[in-house]
C-alpha cells in the first residue's frame, strides 16, 4: 500500500468519525436554529446542518477537497474518487430519498383529502366524507 493510499484511509476515517458524530448532532443543529431569528442566515444554515440526507454528501465533499489539497490536483483527486465503488452508498441514498417520499405523499394526500371534503362541504358524519377521505389517503378503518 502506498503512503499517500494510506494518508487517504486515514482522511477518510476521521471524515467519517466526523459524518457520524454530525448525523448525531443533527438534533442538536435543528434546536440551534430555532434560537436564531427567522429567516436569517445562521438559521438556514443550522436548519440545513440538521437535515440527516446532507450529512454524508458534506462530508464527502469535505474529503474530496482533502484529497486534492493533499494530492495537489483536482484530476488526481477525481481518478480516486472514480475509482472508489458506490454502489452500496448509492443504494442506501436511493432508499432513504423513497423512504422520504412515501411520507411526504400520504402527508399531501391527507391535506388533499381534507381539502376535498372542505370544497364539497361534507360534513365529518357522512358515509360520503368518511369514503372520500379514506379513498384519498388509504387510511385503515377506524374499529368501532
Amino acid at each position: 500500500m502506498l503512503a499517500i493510499e494510506r494518508c487517504f484511509g486515514h482522511l477518510a476515517t476521521v471524515f467519517f468519525a466526523a459524518a457520524v458524530m454530525h448525523t448525531f448532532c443533527a438534533k442538536r443543529f435543528a434546536h440551534w436554529a430555532r434560537r436564531c431569528s427567522s429567516g436569517s442566515m445562521g438559521e438556514g444554515m443550522l436548519n440545513f446542518l440538521a437535515e440527516t440526507e446532507v450529512v454524508f454528501g458534506l462530508w464527502v465533499a469535505a474529503l474530496f477537497l482533502g484529497i486534492t489539497v493533499i494530492e495537489g490536483s483536482l484530476h488526481q483527486a477525481m481518478a480516486y474518487i472514480e475509482s472508489l465503488n458506490f454502489n452500496e452508498p448509492i443504494f442506501v441514498v436511493i432508499i432513504m430519498v423513497i423512504a422520504a417520499t412515501v411520507i411526504d405523499r400520504r402527508r399531501s394526500a391527507l391535506i388533499h383529502a381534507h381539502q376535498v371534503r372542505k370544497f364539497a362541504a361534507i360534513g365529518e358524519e357522512q358515509p360520503a366524507s368518511r369514503f372520500i377521505s379514506r379513498f384519498a389517503h388509504g387510511a385503515k378503518r377506524r374499529p368501532t
